[in-house]
């Protein structure tokens, strides 16, 4: 496939990652402003054992999986995920940025190494690990781990940060957060509850379907008639222009 876009996503609660890119699946893709959160460690629960991984439990972000070309994951927010914040696979290419990774418990945003082979190109930068807390003992310190020894392929790690518990989130940070997901018009139980426990610096890892699906939020009126909307959705456009193809709404 090529030219794939995501943008302005909410997706969650999963039994492997909550997205991915399948072996060789895509050339040019671009997945911006989404929220991926709460990648059910055992999906099936005690009710339903075959909805949980083979590998029993599994809590992963996103995948990208073997010989992808193109693809660049910008400004999303991963939270509560165990690791795959994202991953880039073997010969694959990625470009990783400005991505908030939040308490993540073995991995934030890694790549894989296979027989001494990493990804053909895999670039993170920009990227924020912003702690939770400290729950069952997590001990993961840097938004990209340091990858394995390669004799193939090319890895390059710069510019990434982290913010401690008891820092409070940069404003960049704390934009990104806000404009990831489902539209603020649009908004959902889901993605406000996500939101705010990372802003907040509260909550947990989910280990499968205790609790039921939040409610949705308040209904909100249609966004041409509410004050003040049309403008923000007119900088949005602006914002998005060249996926937009110049349209404004």
């Amino acid at each position: 496939m090529r030219g794939f876009r995501a943008i302005n996503l909410t997706v969650g609660w999963s039994c492997d990652e909550v997205f991915s890119f399948a072996h060789g699946a895509v050339e040019d893709a671009l997945v911006q402003d989404c929220i991926f959160a709460e990648a059910l460690r055992i999906a099936g629960g005690t009710s339903h054992p075959d909805w949980t991984h083979p590998k029993g439990a599994h809590s992963m972000g996103m995948l990208i999986g073997r010989r992808n070309l193109g693809v660049r994951i910008v400004s999303n927010l991963f939270a509560f995920n165990f690791f795959r914040n994202p991953a880039v696979h073997v010969a694959s290419q990625a470009c990783v940025v400005g991505n908030i990774i939040y308490s993540p418990f073995e991995n934030a945003a890694h790549v894989y190494v296979d027989k001494g082979q990493g990804p053909r190109e895999a670039v993170f930068s920009g990227n924020w690990l912003v702690d939770g807390p400290k729950l069952h003992g997590n001990r993961v310190s840097a938004a990209v781990a340091k990858p394995q020894p390669m004799t193939s392929g090319t890895v390059e790690i710069y510019d990434n940060g982290r913010v401690m518990l008891d820092q409070a989130l940069p404003a960049s940070v704390r934009a990104t957060i806000t404009h990831c997901g489902a539209r603020p018009t649009l908004a959902d139980g889901f993605s406000e509850r996500i939101r705010r426990a990372v802003l907040d610096r509260t909550g947990g890892w989910r280990d499968g379907p205790d609790l039921p699906w939040p409610p949705p939020g308040p209904s909100e009126p249609d966004w041409r008639a509410a004050p003040g909307t049309t403008g923000a959705l007119l900088r949005y456009a602006a914002r998005h222009n060249a996926l937009l193809g110049g349209r404004t709404p």
